[in-house]
This record gives structure tokens, C-alpha cells and sequence, in this order.
């Protein structure tokens, strides 16, 4: 070969180089698969490694190029024992928010700034935060219409683009479509027409977020419809996001991408809505994104955030009992310390902190030797089952066992409570029977040992209606013999300690299930004359997850749960 042949050999496999050069780069762009999917997500089961409900599996997705790590929880809402709800509340980490509330599992919430939630939150109890009306961009104010998840009372899910007109549940309207904006609309338009849509009377518990991903089986993403241009809430980049997805036969699936990390750089808009349709979803709607996104199983992380940033939301998996089964109430009341029936003996002062209920602050009294009294009393119904609420201002100068009384048809309570924590919201202390004839009441007194000051502010009675025959073991589980079970820590790793409140002098028999019923400790601990007994529990060999624990006597049945996470 001579030189000549030969650089016209070399200039044709150069020319030949750059079309393949330029065919991989295009390729990356117009061939699909290959950005968006450049690689499929490989997804394991890895529920065995949680004690989930049934029903309920967890998924973990992998991708190598572009780096992702993402979780899939589904839970089957038609598993009876199981519900869905949102809380709000003091901004906590996600798996701390989980944890204190009781939850199985958690994702964060929808938009917020601080402690204020700009997405709706709706619980069985009402409205507790709306989703924004409008927005400002360049400027300007438009009214928008955002993604809205929600279960009603049959429990039946749905995603609705919404607009509210109060603060009431039944101020909810829902709209076919959002308001019709593109991208860096230069002219707001008018607040939607409330007769236009439908008001979603029938809604138990919900959240927002935006914007919708899925509708009707199909990738429906609304982004400049919602007015997320503008909102930082990337549309094409990877990002760490959460989001929401049911399936036609009620079937949820919470999702947590985790990004904004050399493991996993995170998710695009439209690659999650493919997620979601991989999973045969419906509808599905993102909630949030960014450092805040992470999912909680058993109170702690299996998702890895990118920060530790404390949220005001989460949608979490509970009890159905959680949702209260779609019930109305057949009683309510809240009794606060203002109210004629109150009686307060010894030394109170009002609180300086917000944050108590209704009308009159909350009481505060330096701890003491239990004379200083604030005694609740009240008419409940008879023989039925009643739920007990109480609320309080939380402080870090708050006694960590506050001393609450609960006299009952079948003698008398102690609980403690720990009032640093979960202040300015309705704190769940069990069901009771009450006699309903005037002897009835609840005492909070000052006779605490950690921390400073006890809290007196309020309690609220909920009842549906069950009768106490009804109940199996609801007699047992209320004696005051044994009146109080808790574990520490919680979660759990490899030990946890049952302390119990006082210690009946009789031998108790100790048993630990899991959600599906299964024995797994079982410990007879002898009869101990402290007034605190702390029982030693070997975890070491239980799965993550959310456990029962029953402490028997010959007389009584009491039941507390804790939580194994490693």
C-alpha cells in the first residue's frame, strides 16, 4: 500500500469514528431506553427482612448507569387490619415521626417551609393544613389547582386536582382537569368556579402534593398545569422525590427515591410516573423532593437521605383503627381547664408558651408531692368503649412523667406521660369504660420526678358507639392492677427493657408477637416489690419491625408495642 492509499484508509476510518461518535451521543437522546432507561431498575422483594402487615411488601430497586437506589411499599387496603393516613405535627425526621406516632411505615409529606405544611393534610379528626391557593411567579399571583391523594370512607383511593373553599372537609372541590397553564404563562387566571367541581364530601384522610404523574394508566404529568416552573420541583432532572400510586384493586404503593448522592443520583418526573406503571398504578402523584425525601420501616431509615431534614408530614401505614374505620362519632367532647366541671387545687400559673388548647392556657405547676391537682370531670355514655385523648404544651423544661389518673368502671389508671415531647396535638392514652354516673374523672397532679414542670391543659373523650361486651378483653386490658407498659429504648436493637407501673405482686406471664400473630418470646417474670420493674427483653434475633407485647396477670391483660430496627 502505498501513502496515498493509506491516508485515504485513515481518513475514511476517522470519518467512520465520528459518525459512530456522533450516532452513540445521538443515540443517548433519541433512542429510547438509553437516557431515560438507560438501564432497567432490577427489583427485590426484600420484605423478610421487616415485619410488615400482611399484605404489605416492600420492594428495593437498583440501577447501576444512571446510579439509583429506590423503595417501593405496597400496601393492600384490602387487608382489614391495616389503614393509610397522613399526620402533622412538630417537623421531626421522618423514621422519628414514624416511630412516635405508631406507624408501620412512612414517607415524607407533601411541600412545606419550616414547620408550616403548604400541601393539604387531611386526618380523620379534619382539615389540618390546605394545599396553597396560589402562587407568585414574576411578580404575579395565580390562583392554582394542585394534586390532591385521598382515601374516603368505603376506603377507596383517589388522586383529584383540588381547590379549597374552607377549611372544612366538605370545602374540598375537586376538578376534572387543572387549571390550563404552560410553561412561564404570562397571565394568571381566575380562581376555579366552586360549581364546577365536586365537593369531596365523603374524604377520611389525605394529602397533596403535586404534580400528578398517572392518571387513568397512563403518564398524565401536569407540571405546568400545577405551576411547579419556578418552584425549584425539577420536571426532567434526577432528584431525591417521594410520591404516592394506587393500583384498580386498592393496592398502595409509597415510593422514596433516593438521590442527590454518588449512589444514587435520583429520578426524573417522567421516569416515575414509568415506575409507577410498572407497578400496574392508576393514578399516582409526587408529594415532595429533594433532601427531606426518605421512607421509614419498623421507626427507622431503610432509605438513605441525602440530609437529616426534619419534616411537619408524613403518610404513614397504621392500624386501621388509626383511621377510625370511617365512623362517626355516637360521642365527643373535650374538656379543658376552664370548664365549670374542672377542679384545681394548690399552686398553678398559667403557661407564657403557645400552642394550648381552646380558649384558656395551659397550667403549669412545679413538680411536688402530688397536691397540686387539676381533676376533669365529665358525663361519658355508659358501658361503652371510650378513647382518651390528652393535649399539652410541650418544653424542655416539662416533666418526662407527668402522673395522669383515669377513674374507670374497673377501678383506677396511672399513666405517665412524657410532656416534652408531642405537645399542641391530641395524644392517644387508650380506651376506657366508664360508669357514666358522676364518678368518672380524669387527675393530673404535680407528683413527677423528671423534669421541672407538669402540664394541665386538656383531654378529649371519643366514643363509636361499641359496647364494652363486645369488646374481647377490653376488661382486662383496663384493670388497675397493671396500668402501665413501656419500652426503652425504642427502637430496639438488641435488647430493650419492659418497665411496668407499678408491679403487681403476683408472678406475670410476658408474651411478644408479630403483626401476623406469631409467637415469637414468651418469659414468665416473678412477682418484684419496686414500684418500677424493669423487665430485660433479648431482641437480638427479631426482624425490623413493629412488635406486641401482652403482660398477663390471673386478673388482667395490658398490651403496649415497640419497635426493632438495627
Amino acid at each position: 500500500m502505498n501513502f496515498q492509499n493509506r491516508d485515504f484508509v485513515w481518513c475514511m476510518i476517522e470519518v467512520a469514528s465520528r459518525n459512530l461518535l456522533w450516532f452513540a451521543l445521538l443515540s443517548l437522546f433519541f433512542i429510547p431506553g438509553t437516557l431515560l432507561h438507560s438501564q432497567t431498575i432490577q427489583w427485590k422483594d426484600v420484605s423478610g427482612t421487616q415485619n410488615l402487615p400482611q399484605g404489605s411488601r416492600l420492594w428495593k430497586g437498583t440501577r447501576t448507569s444512571p446510579a439509583l437506589v429506590i423503595w417501593a411499599l405496597e400496601v393492600d387496603l384490602n387487608n382489614p387490619s391495616v389503614g393509610l393516613r397522613p399526620y402533622l405535627g412538630t417537623p421531626r425526621l421522618v423514621s422519628d415521626f414514624s416511630r412516635e406516632e405508631g406507624a408501620y411505615a412512612a414517607i415524607n409529606g407533601g411541600f412545606f417551609g419550616g414547620s408550616t405544611s403548604y400541601s393539604a393534610v387531611v386526618t380523620p379528626d379534619g382539615v389540618k393544613a390546605q394545599n396553597v391557593g396560589s402562587v407568585t411567579r414574576n411578580g404575579l399571583s395565580y390562583p392554582v389547582m394542585r394534586g390532591f391523594f385521598s382515601i374516603d370512607k368505603q376506603l377507596n383511593p383517589s388522586i383529584d386536582w383540588i381547590y379549597h373553599y374552607g377549611n372544612a372537609s366538605s370545602d374540598i372541590v375537586s376538578f376534572a382537569a387543572p387549571l390550563q397553564y404552560t410553561a412561564n404563562d404570562p397571565s394568571p387566571r381566575s380562581a376555579p368556579d366552586k360549581a364546577s367541581g365536586q365537593a369531596m364530601e365523603n374524604v377520611l384522610a389525605g394529602i397533596g402534593g403535586g404534580p400528578v404523574l398517572v392518571q387513568n394508566g397512563v403518564s398524565f404529568i401536569t407540571y405546568n398545569q400545577e405551576i411547579m416552573w419556578g418552584s425549584g420541583v425539577g420536571l426532567s432532572n434526577r432528584d431525591a422525590r417521594t410520591a404516592v400510586g394506587y393500583t384498580s384493586d386498592k393496592r398502595i404503593f409509597l415510593i422514596t427515591a433516593e438521590g442527590r448522592q454518588n449512589t444514587s443520583e435520583g429520578i426524573s418526573l417522567p421516569e416515575l410516573a414509568e415506575v409507577f406503571l410498572y407497578f400496574s398504578c392508576t393514578d399516582a402523584l409526587n408529594l415532595d423532593g429533594g433532601g427531606s425525601s426518605g421512607m421509614a420501616v419498623g421507626g427507622a431509615f431503610v432509605s438513605s437521605p441525602s440530609e437529616q431534614r426534619k419534616v411537619p408530614s408524613i403518610l404513614a401505614l397504621t392500624d386501621r383503627k388509626a383511621l377510625q374505620e370511617g365512623w362517626q362519632p355516637t360521642f365527643e367532647k373535650a374538656i379543658d381547664t376552664h370548664d365549670t366541671t374542672t377542679v384545681i387545687k394548690g399552686s398553678w400559673t398559667e403557661s407564657a408558651n403557645a400552642g394550648y388548647f381552646g380558649i384558656s392556657r395551659a397550667l403549669i405547676s412545679a413538680r411536688g408531692n402530688g397536691a397540686s391537682t387539676v381533676e376533669y370531670h365529665f358525663s361519658p355514655p355508659r358501658d361503652t368503649v371510650v378513647q382518651v385523648y390528652a393535649w399539652w404544651v410541650s418544653s424542655a423544661n416539662r416533666c418526662k412523667d407527668t402522673p395522669i389518673q383515669i377513674r374507670h368502671k374497673y377501678g383506677e389508671t396511672l399513666l405517665r406521660a412524657d410532656q416534652t415531647q408531642r405537645g399542641s396535638t391530641w395524644n392517644f392514652l387508650g380506651d376506657f369504660v366508664f360508669k357514666g354516673d358522676g364518678t368518672d374523672y380524669i387527675r393530673i397532679n404535680n407528683q413527677a420526678t423528671l423534669g421541672e414542670y407538669v402540664v394541665a391543659d386538656a383531654f378529649r373523650l371519643v366514643s363509636f358507639g361499641v359496647p364494652d361486651s363486645e369488646v374481647s378483653g377490653n376488661k382486662e386490658q383496663i384493670l388497675s392492677d397493671l396500668v402501665r407498659l413501656q419500652t426503652t429504648p425504642n427502637p430496639a436493637n438488641d435488647v430493650a427493657y419492659l418497665l411496668v407501673y407499678p408491679t403487681p405482686a403476683i408472678t406475670m406471664h410476658l408474651t411478644i408477637t408479630d403483626y401476623h400473630g406469631r409467637v415469637v418470646y414468651l418469659r414468665n417474670v416473678e412477682a418484684g416489690s419496686e414500684m418500677t420493674t424493669s423487665i430485660p427483653i433479648d431482641t437480638s434475633s427479631l426482624l425490623n419491625g413493629v412488635y406486641n407485647i401482652s403482660l398477663s396477670t390471673p386478673s388482667s391483660n395490658f398490651h403496649t408495642r415497640f419497635i426493632v430496627s438495627r
